[in-house]
């Protein structure tokens, strides 16, 4: 069997044909044209008109509007208060109401050796019918510290203490005063 033959172009028949010649023609007619508008303004002898320079802005001061005068009505000052001295007498000390008696505890720190003797001191109880407890603390010191507490207690009613020649201080709060035991 006889195998078909490639088929090749023949290289004498373009198979397609550019067309290039717009191109060039335009290009040709734009390049003609340029220099025909170039060429008329290079070889012109007239002259074109410039515009004159536009005035300098003149500057102009004008004074200032005068101020305006208001007036106004400022009323007599009043004359200083005169200063009254009066003397009273001391009143004599008596104990306030509710105030422990002398030789009584109230509330607070109070140091021992101090504030209050060491000894035996005895309350009726909370101060305050609303609160049922009162509270107090014998303590080694007054730096606060937990550490510090020798004995404590919340009574609710009548209660006695005895502090010691050797506590640092005795705290109450809330306790009716503690009054010396005799």
């Amino acid at each position: 069997m006889d195998q078909p033959r490639p088929q090749f172009p023949d290289p004498q028949v373009p198979s397609r044909q550019r067309r290039r010649w717009p191109w060039i023609v335009a290009c040709i007619a734009l390049f003609v044209v340029g220099l025909a508008v170039g060429g008329a303004s290079v070889g012109s002898t007239e002259v074109a008109p410039v515009a004159a320079p536009a005035p300098e802005a003149e500057t102009v001061t004008l004074p200032a509007p005068p101020p305006e005068t208001v007036t106004v009505e400022v009323p007599e000052p009043a004359p200083p208060p005169e200063t009254v001295t009066v003397e009273v007498p001391a009143p004599e000390a008596a104990p306030q109401a509710g105030a422990p008696a002398e030789g009584s505890i109230g509330p607070g720190v109070h140091v021992v050796g101090t504030d209050i003797e060491p000894g035996s001191y005895r309350t009726d109880g909370p101060s305050d019918p609303a609160f049922p407890y009162c509270y107090w603390a014998r303590l080694s010191d007054t730096t606060g510290d937990f550490e510090s507490i020798i004995t404590n207690g919340n009574p609710q009613g009548p209660a006695t203490v005895t502090i010691e020649p050797g506590d640092g201080a005795f705290d109450t709060s809330g306790c009716a005063a503690w009054e010396p035991v005799g």
